[in-house]
């Protein structure tokens, strides 16, 4: 298609990026299903001036004179103004982030802050997880060659994607040998060592992800209990794991979750969180930052965490896990619970940032009563 068809609908999503509340993904994924006239090209075209333009909001912003339109942040684009250097300006701006949030990590980081910030305004890698389950590393290698792939070195079970596809046709991933998932994910899941033949609780399931991950760890025996508030995800799961192959499952909705109380050997909380780590992902993150959603957050990890502790067994392991980097979610919330909880005690608590390995940033804590 024209320049200009392309140019209208990216004009289109900027401006409903700044109405709606969805997130970007989402909020193209919908777009392109509504407008079957744009084509594969287009699309791919699209969807990465859209999330650059996103990236880089406030060093084009900076270049530009007032009123700022989305025209002219797309046309600032398109002439290489985000990679030009700016003369006398703040240090958010230069990396294009909002001054509330750059300050709070800067508070955090310190010299480091500069380059977490770009290496957050970089392009994500596509990256999958070997299903152990079902098949090795190097047979889906094999099976993978037309797409270059490349093994990690950091885990036992990650390929990074040198040509991307739509994997999600692939008979491969019909068949359960691979999940997309993020590297720093799988480091995250590869930190946890549950006992033989456990009973997990996965409290906020969603549609299993860290399930998926650890089910080779009881492929020999005892069993996943997947819980959500949100029971509809927990339909994704079921076609998640009964894809890859997991049997050893039950999805316990909140009416029922009553009845683990004091029975589980680890108990998983992948909780709510601001997802700053995964701006590579999600730049919109960062631009919808507040404050007030912060403290939300907050409190709603506390009150999971509360109950999560609940349902472990003597010796049982409560794993809290986030895809933040702020420490008002990561240590400081842990060190908080323990403090109110002192029956509990850490045995683990790391942070993985993205400018180490070039994967999202993650947060660990693993908790024994």
């Amino acid at each position: 298609m024209s320049f200009n068809f392309r140019k209208h609908h990216c004009l289109e999503l900027l401006e409903l990026n700044t109405q709606l509340k969805k997130p970007l993904d989402v909020l193209m994924s919908n777009y392109f299903r509504q407008h079957k006239a744009i084509g594969s090209k287009d699309r791919k075209w699209i969807s990465e001036t859209l999330y650059a333009i996103v990236r880089w909001q406030g060093k084009l912003d900076a270049k530009l004179t007032q009123p700022i339109t989305f025209e002219k942040r797309l046309e600032a684009f398109l002439e290489n103004q985000h990679q030009m250097d700016l003369e006398n300006v703040e240090p958010h701006v230069e990396v294009s982030f909002p001054k509330k949030l750059f300050q709070m990590l800067q508070e955090q980081f310190g010299a480091q802050t500069k380059e977490l910030c770009l290496t957050l305004n970089e392009k994500a890698p596509t990256t999958l997880r070997t299903n152990l389950l079902k098949i090795t590393r190097e047979e889906l290698l094999e099976i993978l060659q037309p797409y270059y792939p490349k093994a990690s070195p950091l885990t036992k079970t990650a390929i990074h994607m040198g040509k991307k596809c739509n994997f999600f046709i692939l008979d491969a991933f019909k068949q359960g040998y691979f999940e997309v998932q993020d590297e720093g994910s799988q480091l995250i899941c590869e930190k946890i060592q549950l006992p033989e033949k456990a009973h997990v609780l996965d409290f906020c399931a969603g549609s299993g992800g860290k399930t998926l991950a650890l089910a080779p760890q009881l492929s020999h025996g005892g069993q996943f209990y997947l819980h959500d508030i949100r029971e509809w995800v927990l339909d994704e799961a079921k076609k998640r794991c009964k894809r890859a192959g997991v049997q050893n499952v039950q999805f316990v909705p909140p009416s029922e979750i009553k009845k683990l109380k004091g029975k589980m050997d680890a108990v998983l909380c992948d909780v709510p969180c601001s997802g700053l780590g995964t701006l590579r992902r999600n730049p919109d993150l960062k631009w919808k930052f507040t404050q007030e959603k912060l403290d939300a957050l907050l409190k709603t990890q506390e009150s999971i965490l509360q109950q999560a502790a609940q349902f472990l067994k003597p010796k049982g392991q409560l794993i809290y896990m986030t895809c933040s980097v702020l420490l008002q979610e990561n240590k400081d919330q842990i060190h908080s619970f323990l403090e109110k909880n002192p029956q509990l005690t850490c045995s683990l608590m790391e942070v993985l940032l993205p400018q180490s390995n070039g994967h999202d940033g993650f947060f660990i804590a693993i908790l024994e009563k």
